[in-house]
């Protein structure tokens, strides 16, 4: 672990101390909790594939219609 400094006002770090001391955990348990649930939800967040570039891979057969396309991707 890497340890960190921040600077909290007053009645915030009562808030988390009041609420460590009611789980019987350290305040720095329940800032680590936060950023690392911060980070998942970023990460569930992130970029999607429809922000992907698309792939030419030859000529278009046929066209699908949208539900087509997501019939064909929920068989997979």
């Amino acid at each position: 672990m890497k340890p960190v400094s921040l600077q909290v006002s007053a009645p915030t770090y009562e808030a988390l101390r009041s609420l460590a001391a009611g789980q019987d955990r350290p305040v720095g348990a329940l800032i680590r909790d936060a950023m690392e649930a911060y980070l998942l939800q970023e990460q569930r967040n992130g970029p999607s594939v429809l922000d992907l570039a698309p792939f030419h891979c030859g000529p278009v057969r046929e066209q699908w219609t949208r539900d087509e396309v997501f019939d064909e991707m929920r068989k997979r």
